[in-house]
């Protein structure tokens, strides 16, 4: 009798060992697949804005470009990067497009609709004030999307406007992701140089030049 209860209570522990061991399997797998998604996002939305930039509209006009970058607050909530760019791709499937887009990326935090939105707007119209084109939410894993710029005098700042009358050297882009239900941060930062612009803005005389 008292072999069959201590063998009926060691195979209920061996029961118990191995539920537990399979459900700490199953949390793990499920953590990294998290993991991976995430990283994966990241990855997609760093490429999409490195492209993006890169494909920045160049012209010796600066009223024909643009490029904003503006600050919200300190949290990062409200950040939005608006230029010109080119792109192949349409943002209308079906309809007649150019090659010259208004993109925006804007950092919303907080409420249900947070997350990092694209916004491509073809052939855009400086005389409307209501910007247009399609929205496209990224990701809803992003935690913070903040950028710098790099003026004429080697100096960082940190927001960019039309008044500037030129594009920077560079741009610094920064991204951080919160894991699902952890306190890890997954970072990233790239940055986008302008080696072809001028280096005078539109409206200023070029001391080398002829003319």
């Amino acid at each position: 009798m008292v072999e069959l209860l201590l063998g009926t209570v060691l195979v209920t522990f061996v029961t118990t060992v191995s539920i537990a061991a399979l459900q700490s399997v199953i949390k793990s797998r499920e953590q990294a697949e998290q993991y991976v998604t995430v990283s994966d996002e990241q990855r997609f939305v760093a490429d999409m804005i490195r492209r993006d930039l890169n494909n920045t509209t160049r012209n010796a006009d600066f009223k024909k470009m643009k490029l904003v970058g503006t600050i919200e607050d300190a949290s990062g909530n409200g950040n939005a990067l608006v230029f010109y760019s080119t792109s192949r791709t349409k943002a209308r499937a079906g309809k007649a497009e150019g090659d010259l887009y208004e993109i925006e990326y804007s950092f919303i935090k907080e409420g249900e609709n947070a997350g990092l939105f694209r916004r491509k707007w073809p052939m855009p119209d400086p005389l409307v004030d209501e910007p247009g084109g399609i929205l496209t939410k990224l990701t809803d894993h992003l935690e913070s999307f903040s950028f710098r710029f790099m003026n004429a005098d080697d100096e960082w700042v940190e927001e960019w406007n039309e008044e500037m009358n030129r594009l920077p050297k560079f741009i610094e882009v920064n991204l951080s992701s919160r894991y699902p239900d952890t306190y890890n941060i997954m970072t990233s930062s790239f940055y986008v140089s302008f080696p072809n612009w001028p280096t005078v803005s539109f409206g200023e005389s070029n001391p080398g030049g002829g003319g």
